[in-house]
């Protein structure tokens, strides 16, 4: 039997001359409906619709309802076409109550599909029944003239009106409030709360969404209770609060799984896992991202495949892996411009843009991202056009054609109005494009915008940062063409404020990327070890995160300081001037690199020349050694060199935390790893980066053997034999191809 909170919503509707009731087991389907148990509604409507004994005005009556489910569960297309088969039969029947349902339906549906101007069309013929009938009474008029400017308003919000989708929110909330429609006020609260969302009012945008919440359990409407959870969450994620978006999403989550709601389920794990990425474990996200791809393949629902598909591309380009990311995002588009949905056919055309612009292909990089404009344009959302003419404009910049910069620039201008996201993102373009002109008055005026943005309200996080590297390169140029070091210290303040907005974000890329820059500034200031310091400290950030492109890159810029360790040392011996230390730093190069967001791709790492293997007790007792077998041949001389050196790192290596040391002899480096109460060395000549992942793979393997225990007892036994053969099967395994 229905409850006394939800009774209200499935009254008898009536009119001056016709009334429209529901059966028993209509109610039933509309409680399971409300409630959000959509399989079980599904098959009661399945069985009954199929019954010979409905009239002709109960058919019409479970089509609708049908409609509305479909369109819950995903399956918009066949929610359509139901919803004009009942239009059509109720015209025939002249019921005008079950015609203005059925467009109800329909537009229901075509927004969800994302076809706008459908949408108009049955707002359009809506009107106009209400406006020639007479058989419906002056409360159902209303009610219904109400969910027109409810309609409306959410077409404005999604053409980008927002202050004017606002309007008609508040007006159609207003009468429904009036005529005691709660369900009808939490859905409109749940509206308003993303119009404001999209507008950038995020706090009353949270308000709204727990005055809809709270409606919505009062009503024991599990299914909206879940999506306000995700609603709520989105915001807590925009405003920053991850640990309070993640509790949200997990709430629901909880909730969905109780229900058996396996679609909101998956729907929550995409969020989940878009948490888990932004706080930079891309890993755990992945592995969200494949538990949702599975359920939605299971319920068949292809649009949130394509999703699912889209989200794991986006880690793959995370991780540095442009090719698999790619294959994802071709998968994405291909589903999308089947179904003909053109808000995800553009962002998946941006997203295959931004995939070229970090291989720095930027002429097809454009090329997709005019596909994206020439969509977003027709749908007229401001807020997309706005990301997308500023990566058309990122564009042009790299490539250096500087006149259709500032014709996309004048397009962007156009687009402010009173939008603060907007008009910092037109800030940022403009300083981005004085910066290209290379003028000193142009940089001046360039420096002035990206600082305002740097201490401005954070209204979109990946901007700020951006704007506070900009301006990390414009200081930096001041740095070289002065040669005042006071402009240093500004440096390294403005990299405080970005590893504490990376913190605050979990940007882990980030907060590699300005490590990186800071390894740089302290070899300005001659600190080699703290730069070897801050290069470890990226290196193992990107390591964990997953961040192997990345990685790679840092890597390589260790081996790099290294062999250059003997002209850095002759320059603190004479004090070299910051110009000398500038151009030996090659900072030009990695400021480039990371603002191109475009890391050294290393499609094939060379493998390094195996030399030497030890593990060395914390009093330097060699415990075990192995010599690989190679063309260059270790001298005992060499060998006592290589352990010297060990030797006096022994005592710092020790005191490292889980991080690996490099140390270079001559041609040869050494990696040096505390697994307490052991000292992995491994001694290798070329790139360091395939001799870490094999010094990991191998403490890995000894650590979980019994190999880790047999090792202690050499120290009591001297015995090594049995140890011997069986470290050199697992040596042969992990070191040798």
């Amino acid at each position: 039997m229905p409850t006394q909170r939800i009774k209200h919503i499935i009254k008898r509707i009536k009119g001056p001359d016709l009334t429209l009731s529901f059966t028993l087991d209509q109610q039933k389907a509309q409680i399971l409906f409300y409630e959000g148990s959509f399989d079980e509604a599904l098959q009661l409507i399945e069985r009954e619709i199929s019954s010979a004994d409905l009239s002709e005005i109960e058919q019409i009556q479970w089509t609708i309802l049908k409609s509305n489910v479909l369109n819950e569960m995903g399956e918009r297309q066949k929610g359509f076409e139901l919803a004009i088969h009942a239009s059509q039969k109720s015209q025939a029947i002249d019921h005008p109550l079950l015609q203005i349902e059925s467009l109800r339906a329909q537009f229901n549906s075509l927004f969800l599909l994302g076809n706008l101007d459908q949408c108009q069309q049955v707002i359009e013929e809506s009107e106009l029944l209400l406006k020639n009938s007479r058989r419906l009474g002056k409360t159902d008029k209303t009610k219904y003239q109400a969910i027109i400017q409810h309609f409306n308003g959410k077409i404005l919000r999604k053409k980008g009106e927002h202050s004017e989708a606002d309007m008609f929110l508040k007006n159609a909330h207003l009468v429904l409030r009036q005529q005691g429609n709660e369900y009808e006020q939490a859905t409109l609260y749940n509206d308003l709360g993303i119009n404001n969302a999209m507008k950038g009012t995020t706090d009353l945008a949270l308000e709204y969404f727990k005055m809809s919440l709270h409606l919505y359990e009062s009503l024991e409407n599990s299914s909206s209770s879940i999506k306000l959870y995700n609603n709520i969450g989105q915001i807590l994620w925009q405003k920053g609060e991850l640990e309070g978006a993640l509790d949200h999403y997990l709430r629901g989550q909880e909730l969905s799984e109780k229900a058996g709601q396996k679609r909101f389920s998956a729907a929550l794990l995409i969020n989940i896992g878009l948490i888990n990425e932004s706080k930079g474990d891309l890993d755990l996200a992945l592995d969200y991202y494949q538990q949702s791809l599975t359920l939605f393949q299971e319920l068949n629902h292809f649009s949130e495949v394509a999703i699912c598909h889209n989200n794991i591309g986006n880690v793959y380009q995370a991780k540095g892996e442009l090719d698999i990311a790619l294959s994802y995002y071709e998968k994405s588009l291909a589903h999308f411009e089947e179904i003909d949905n053109k808000y995800e056919v553009a962002a998946s055309y941006a997203n295959i843009g931004a995939i070229y612009r970090e291989k720095g292909n930027y002429v097809e990089s454009s090329a997709q991202l005019t596909k994206t404009l020439i969509i977003q344009e027709e749908l007229g959302n401001p807020l997309e056009i706005s990301v997308t003419l500023l990566s058309m404009i990122q564009n042009y910049i790299s490539s250096g054609t500087k006149d259709s910069a500032e014709h996309y620039l004048a397009k962007l201008k156009d687009l402010t109005r009173e939008n603060k996201v907007i008009e910092q993102r037109y800030q940022l373009a403009h300083a981005l494009v004085l910066q290209m002109s290379g003028r000193t008055v142009h940089r001046a005026e360039a420096q002035k915008i990206l600082t305002e943005i740097a201490q401005s309200e954070i209204l979109d996080h990946e901007l700020t940062v951006e704007a506070m590297f900009k301006l990390f390169e414009l200081l930096l140029f001041e740095l070289q063409t002065s040669g005042n070091e006071e402009v240093l210290g500004e440096v390294k303040d403005l990299s405080l404020k970005i590893i504490a907005i990376a913190e605050s974000q979990k940007s882990f890329s980030d907060l590699a990327e300005i490590y990186r820059l800071q390894s740089k500034l302290a070899l300005l200031e001659l600190d080699i070890r703290e730069s070897q310091r801050l290069l470890g400290q990226a290196q193992i950030i990107a390591e964990t995160k997953g961040l192997h492109r990345l990685a790679q890159s840092i890597s390589y810029e260790y081996d790099s300081l290294l062999n250059d360790l003997t002209k850095w040392n002759d320059f603190i011996e004479r004090n070299a001037s910051i110009t000398e230390r500038w151009e030996l730093a090659e900072l030009e190069s990695m400021m480039s690199a990371i603002l191109e967001r475009k890391g050294t791709q290393y499609d094939d790492i060379p493998e390094e020349d195996p030399m030497m293997l030890l593990i060395l007790d914390d009093a330097g007792l060699c415990l075990f050694s192995k010599t690989f077998p190679s063309e260059s041949f270790l001298q005992d001389q060499l060998i006592g060199g290589l352990l010297t050196s060990i030797n006096a790192f022994m005592q710092e290596a020790f005191s490292l935390s889980g991080s690996i040391e490099r140390i270079k002899h001559e041609e040869n480096t050494l990696l040096l790893k505390n697994v307490d109460p052991y000292l992995f060395a491994y001694v290798f000549q070329g790139q360091s980066y395939s001799a870490m992942q094999k010094l990991e793979k191998f403490i890995t393997v000894v650590k979980e053997s019994p190999l880790w225990n047999d090792i202690s007892k050499i120290r009591s036994t001297g015995r090594s034999d049995k140890v011997n053969k069986a470290m050199d099967e697992e040596i042969s395994k992990v070191f040798l191809k």
